[in-house]
């Protein structure tokens, strides 16, 4: 279990990590690339981020947070 500040700073670094991995990536991507393109591989590069412990959907632990989300609306 993490505490409220640990969340905190856990986001955090994930942010800034697939950020800095965005920002390295930006010369080597096409122009005609637009806000669209720049979505889907931010999603890609946040997707690739996932522990085993929720890929599998049939899990305890994804079937509970997909509960929860659907919930609260996040």
């Amino acid at each position: 279990m993490m505490t409220r500040d640990e969340k905190l700073r856990f986001i955090r670094a994930m942010c800034n990590e697939v950020r800095n991995i965005a920002l390295e990536a930006v010369e080597f991507m096409p122009d005609e690339w637009d806000g669209h393109e720049l979505r889907q591989y931010l999603a890609d590069k946040f997707a690739c981020e996932v522990s085993n412990a929720m890929q599998d959907k049939r899990s305890k632990r994804a079937r509970e947070y997909r509960r929860v989300i659907q919930i609260t609306n996040h």
